[in-house]
């Protein structure tokens, strides 16, 4: 009689062993599918759209970049072009995000004016990536540059740094312009932000632009935005 309980215990163990490793085991979360994005899709997104001009947009110079950039588990795209049926006033050089949703969508434009350039970026937070966007625009003689870290999450973005220059040497002979680096330069796997600003002016004798102070910034991430330790 014992001897048939004893069986009876190990044939139910054995049941229940076999239903624990059948049961589904959870693993590493998966990541988002990949979707595909290509110059067509984004020339068919932005000839569904009129531009700033009230005309088709012409798009050229295309750019893009495909990342888990929110906290929403989707892959977005960022998107550069120049738009040639822009006039200047208007600004030629536009970035804009998309996000997809059972298909690629535009969700905002991030920045617009006459030439620019973006960028990803890993500040080390073990967060979602960063865009680091600059650019600049003007006429006769006058121009403005500028250049901003943003972080995108629900459908918005969050400035974590920003920064502005001119280069007004063609009209009174003066700039102030900056030179962005990022790099973790005090070793605790945060990026810094170094600034370098360089003002010039220029010598109507020598015909060329002369430095007059050359100074440089750093930046720290304190949780939310850079800011000033130098």
């Amino acid at each position: 009689m014992k001897s048939h309980l004893v069986l009876k215990s190990m044939a139910l163990l054995f049941l229940i062993t076999q239903s624990l490793l059948a049961w589904p085991q959870e693993g590493p979360a998966s990541k988002p599918v990949r979707p595909v994005l290509d110059n067509n899709i984004i020339l068919n997104l932005f000839s569904q759209r009129v531009n700033e001009a009230k005309t088709d947009y012409k798009l050229s110079d295309i750019k893009f970049e495909l990342g888990e950039f929110t906290n929403a588990g989707f892959i977005d795209a960022i998107v550069s072009f120049s738009d040639e049926n822009q006039p200047h006033a208007t600004g030629y050089y536009e970035v804009w995000w998309l996000s997809y949703e059972n298909g690629w969508k535009i969700k905002k434009k991030l920045f617009d004016w006459d030439v620019g350039n973006f960028k990803i970026v890993d500040i080390g937070d073990q967060g979602r990536p960063k865009i680091w966007i600059e650019g600049n625009g003007g006429n006769q003689g006058y121009f403005k540059f500028a250049g901003k870290l943003i972080s995108l999450s629900n459908g918005h973005e969050d400035t974590l740094f920003l920064t502005k220059g001119y280069n007004n040497t063609g009209a009174y002979g003066e700039s102030d312009v900056f030179n962005i680096l990022f790099k973790d330069i005090d070793g605790d796997g945060l990026v810094e932000i170094v600034e370098t600003r360089i003002k010039e002016k220029y010598d109507r004798v020598k015909q060329e632009n002369i430095i007059t102070s050359k100074s440089e910034y750093i930046y720290k991430f304190n949780g939310k935005r850079y800011i000033g330790i130098k």
